[in-house]
């Protein structure tokens, strides 16, 4: 997308969004072309517009010295404006110009808006997402149609916001081809694939890249992500372990950010309802996530030292598939039983989680993981479960939540819990028989694994796809968890 400042509306403008501000339900426009605000003061006579947040109005237009096509947005009260509000409701403009086939948004940028530059940046790139890649033909030209290719900005403030908005538009591309990525089906975004995108972003940003592969997680007993691993038969599908290092900083800890990266979970022999099936090219979403962030690190300028681990493989049916009742020794030792194949998000997360430990020593570790579906069950599609031993990171990253509306809840870890997921045979089991707290319960299997390294599990198994999008988002992948890790990592 082309950004473009000017100094004025222009007739040659094919949309115009126009937010409006209102204090004591009066519109803040005095700094608008007096045409415009004669039209504003018309919408809300007629109450084609209200002070509410929210209320927009469009219609196009043939006045002259006008653009042809106007979108009134109105963002509430001065004093309750938040990131929320700007994103959403920005968002929803782009929508309508999309809609109506409009390529060129221009935006009128009230003074009041500068310290959201960056909100609005993420917010006219994310909801201009293209989702269907993939069509061809007349149903492509279609889709493209109703895809914005240029914002113009009209500002007297442009050194003001320049800086923050292009962060702005570069973290919302990033969420798309985050997007992109957990949407693929899996005969694309095969395991080598996917970590090439990793090998990718560690090209393209100066980053130390290696990927593991297995022959090489062989000689390392990675028991666990093998054992998952078992039933891929094509060497593209074969498992791997990618690993990531930004390191701005000598002699310092780094953080450790561990991505679940399963390209396809048929659930194994406790095979998934087939309604269950159709999306889970998405079960790789931590792992998109993770090359999302560090697709960023050098863009945002992020002053700390963060390594990345994702661990890749498929899920599949198979002679040679792993089965309950099968034990396996795990990269730290540990031994598991299998009690579900379906569970096999916490097996691989075990290896990768311990690799981190044991070769970086991270001064603190984040895992995030389409890892249950009981989180959807607890907490639906707009909160992220969040649990774990690091009390001052968890109310970091709620905060970083509330920004970037990458919601997260938190959920208690009960020293039952943990005793549940021992096992009489081995040392541990991957699931138990009981419904109840089966997010917590994947989050205790977990702990096994991070040592006295203070440790954060997000569990996005709610929000990193959906069938109800916000207003900055599209269908399927949502790439929730990239802002939400990103302001975290800005602000510490």
């Amino acid at each position: 997308m082309q950004l473009q400042f000017q100094a004025t509306i222009s007739a040659a403008d094919e949309a115009l969004i126009c937010p409006v501000i209102f204090a004591s339900k009066k519109p803040q426009i005095s700094g608008y072309p007096k045409a415009l605000q004669n039209f504003i003061r018309n919408a809300l006579k007629a109450k084609q517009l209200e002070p509410k947040e929210g209320s927009h109005f469009e219609i196009p237009l043939a006045i002259p010295r006008f653009p042809k096509y106007i979108t009134l947005v109105s963002l509430g009260e001065e004093g309750k404006i938040k990131e929320s509000t700007v994103r959403s409701n920005i968002a929803s403009a782009i929508k309508t110009l999309r809609v109506a086939k409009k390529k060129v948004a221009t935006l009128m940028y009230p003074s009041e808006l500068n310290q959201y530059a960056r909100v609005v940046g993420e917010a006219v790139v994310m909801a201009n997402h293209l989702v269907g890649r993939y069509k061809t033909g007349k149903l492509l030209e279609e889709d493209k149609k109703r895809t914005i290719t240029a914002i113009h900005l009209i500002t007297i403030a442009k050194n003001a916001i320049d800086e923050e908005l292009r962060k702005g538009i570069a973290t919302g591309l990033i969420v798309n081809t985050t997007r992109d990525l957990i949407n693929d089906p899996p005969n694309i975004l095969t395991a080598r694939a996917l970590s090439e995108v990793g090998r990718k972003i560690a090209k393209d940003n100066g980053y130390k890249c290696q990927i593991f592969e297995k022959k090489d997680l062989e000689k390392m007993k990675m028991g666990a992500l093998l054992a998952v691993n078992a039933a891929s038969t094509r060497p593209e599908d074969d498992a791997r372990l990618v690993v990531l290092e930004y390191m701005p900083n000598k002699n310092e800890k780094p953080i450790a950010l561990v991505g679940k990266g399963i390209i396809f979970d048929t659930g194994g022999y406790d095979l998934k309802p087939s309604r269950h099936m159709a999306d889970m090219q998405q079960d790789m979403s931590g792992a998109a996530v993770v090359f999302g962030v560090f697709a960023l690190l050098k863009k945002l300028g992020i002053k700390h030292n963060v390594i990345g681990v994702a661990a890749i493989t498929a899920n599949l049916v198979g002679p040679n598939a792993y089965k309950a009742t099968e034990i396996f020794t795990s990269y730290s030792g540990k031994t598991i039983e299998i009690t579900n194949t379906d569970a096999e998000g916490r097996v691989v997360l075990a290896d990768a989680i311990s690799y981190a430990v044991k070769q970086y020593k991270p001064k603190s570790l984040i895992d995030i993981a389409t890892l249950t579906g009981a989180v959807c069950v607890a907490l639906g599609d707009r909160y992220a479960g969040m649990m774990g031993t690091d009390r001052k990171t968890m109310k970091l990253l709620k905060k970083a939540g509330k920004k970037t509306d990458d919601l997260l809840w938190q959920l208690p870890i009960h020293p039952d819990f943990e005793a549940k997921m021992k096992s009489k045979i081995a040392d541990l089991r991957n699931s138990e028989d009981g419904y109840y707290a089966g997010s917590q319960k994947g989050g205790a299997f977990l702990k096994n694994f991070v040592e006295k390294t203070p440790w954060i599990h997000l569990d996005i198994a709610g929000t990193a796809f959906t069938s109800d999008p916000k207003k900055y988002e599209s269908m399927m992948g949502t790439g929730f968890g990239v802002r939400l890790l990103t302001n975290y990592l800005e602000n510490l």
